[in-house]
């Protein structure tokens, strides 16, 4: 009775928390179950109910999925800010590759990469081994919150909460930092492709990250 799990930015370890694979438990109310075969269709209604043995309030149950929700949002976004980072790291690198060794504009590319690169790592785990090695950055520490939060269905911590303050700025910080290196490169580097007839370094929009995650 969960829906499905956010998308977690690719990185050297799996996620350290094991709840930080599943989707944030439904809230009650009726669902429908509807089954196709062939021509045919069946539905029927399900109704889905708090475990009364499990001895939380609804109000307890309220924060927890408010905070999961909220874990769930920080941990998509901090997905999209690294794949944005990855695709636009990819396109310099082709543009690259289809210049002279010593060309000054493919040694701004690299540059460029590196650069972007440096921001990354910052994001994510990327040492061999990753988190069992004991590196741990922001989605190795955002998704063990989620997963904490995830899986218990009381209310949170005062100690979470306050985390999960800390962690969205990061993630914010994050954001300004790969904005700010896009700011200082993008306009330069794609002023000096247009000349040598490359194709120019775009940044994924969320309309585009999204349509690629449907299909």
């Amino acid at each position: 009775m969960r829906g499905r799990p956010p998308k977690v930015p690719p990185a050297a370890s799996l996620v350290p928390q094991f709840f930080s694979f599943l989707g944030p438990q439904v809230p009650a109310g009726t669902y429908t179950a509807k089954l196709i075969r062939g021509k045919e269709s069946y539905e029927m209604p399900i109704e889905v109910v708090p475990d009364s043995r499990a001895g939380y309030t609804p109000e307890e149950m309220a924060e927890q999925d408010a905070a999961a929700a909220r874990l769930y949002a920080m941990v998509e976004r901090l997905t999209f800010l690294v794949d944005r980072l990855i695709d636009v790291q990819e396109q310099a690198r082709a543009r690259r590759e289809r210049l002279d060794e010593r060309d000054k504009l493919g040694q701004r590319l690299d540059d460029f990469v590196e650069a972007l690169e440096k921001e990354r790592k910052q994001l994510v785990a990327t040492r061999k081994g990753g988190f069992i090695a004991g590196e741990e950055q922001l989605r190795e520490k955002l998704t063990s919150l989620y997963g904490s939060i995830n899986g218990y269905e009381g209310k949170p911590s005062k100690s979470h909460l306050d985390y999960a303050d800390v962690l969205e700025e990061e993630v914010a910080a994050g954001e300004r930092r790969f904005a700010a290196v896009l700011s200082s490169n993008l306009g330069g580097l794609n002023g000096q492709l247009e000349r040598k007839n490359l194709e120019p370094l775009v940044e994924k929009t969320l309309e585009q990250w999204e349509e690629e995650r449907r299909r």
